[in-house]
């Protein structure tokens, strides 16, 4: 193969690596989309752990620096047990340190709920280990005040739909079709004891982190940041933080965990040259070269 087309294949290959870079760059994906009922046995300190869709990176921060994006989150009411006002949002959680959006303004009715939050702005995001991928979505429900309800009749059983698409930085949600709703079964879970199982510790200690003072991140049940105009702080004075429950079972909220996720992935829209395009394309400027070669 002569000089031309050997160039000629490395702008293929520059095409290959920069297209399929310029692809994930530029496509939005949705991290979550489930259908479910939170009740008081499927959930613990008023959460509720999803599986995350295979779409989900290995790491956030590379190829694409996803930490630095934003996050749509959809939240559809489907039912609800009275009309008291209720905080919904939704964590990250890795090795059982969590990070959340800021709570979106509270809803008392039925209805579809969004909002868009940068990543940057989350509880806890600068101690958050964006290089790993997320083992849990994690949706939580509080009062106004953003109290625990963990089995309040109040508030549970609660059934939603909660849609969660995590936009490129720089990018900004471009509305996908609602689908139909494909209600996931979930895992029987045992009830919950009454006191949880739960320790109580110094706020921002981990069990076992060493003398007060010593700040160690935690996957604290009041996460959440509170939005301006609206109640609630993840962290205000006087909190404490507690330890993800083990109902006193021994068991985790990792156990609780709905890996029926309902959403369907879609191919990316034209972001950029398939490689098998690209491919042909190289041949076809590698035989023109060498045909070019013998004349």
């Amino acid at each position: 193969m002569n000089a031309r087309a050997v160039w000629l294949w490395g702008c293929v290959l520059a095409l290959l690596a920069g297209g399929a870079g310029e692809a994930l760059a530029q496509e939005q994906f949705v991290l979550v989309d489930s259908t479910f009922t939170m009740t008081a046995q499927n959930t613990m300190q008023s959460q509720y752990a999803i599986a995350p869709l295979p779409a989900a990176p290995e790491s956030w921060k590379t190829p694409v620096d996803w930490s630095k994006g934003s996050m749509h989150v959809r939240f559809e009411i489907l039912e609800k047990p009275s009309n008291v006002k209720t905080l919904t949002n939704v964590c990250f959680e890795t090795a059982r340190v969590l990070t959340c959006q800021p709570y979106p303004p509270p809803y008392n009715n039925r209805g579809v709920y969004e909002s868009d939050d940068r990543l940057t702005t989350f509880w806890q995001y600068s101690v958050f280990d964006w290089t790993r991928k997320i083992d849990h979505v994690i949706v939580v429900i509080k009062d106004e005040t953003g109290k625990i309800v963990q089995g309040n009749a109040m508030y549970y059983p609660s059934k939603m739909r909660v849609t969660v698409t995590i936009v490129p930085p720089g990018k900004t949600y471009k509305p996908s079709p609602v689908t139909e709703i494909d209600e996931d079964g979930g895992m029987p879970l045992t009830a919950p004891r009454a006191d949880a199982g739960v320790a109580v510790r110094p706020s921002g200690l981990a069990a076992g982190s060493g003398a007060a003072g010593t700040p160690t991140p935690v996957a604290a049940m009041d996460a959440g940041v509170g939005r301006a105009g609206t109640p609630g702080s993840s962290n205000g004075a006087g909190r404490s933080a507690l330890d993800t429950a083990d109902a006193g079972s021994s068991r985790r909220i990792t156990d609780y965990v709905d890996t029926g996720n309902s959403c369907a992935l879609h191919a990316p829209s034209g972001a950029a040259p398939s490689r098998a395009a690209l491919v042909v394309f190289g041949f076809a400027l590698a035989a023109l070269g060498m045909r070019r070669r013998r004349r």
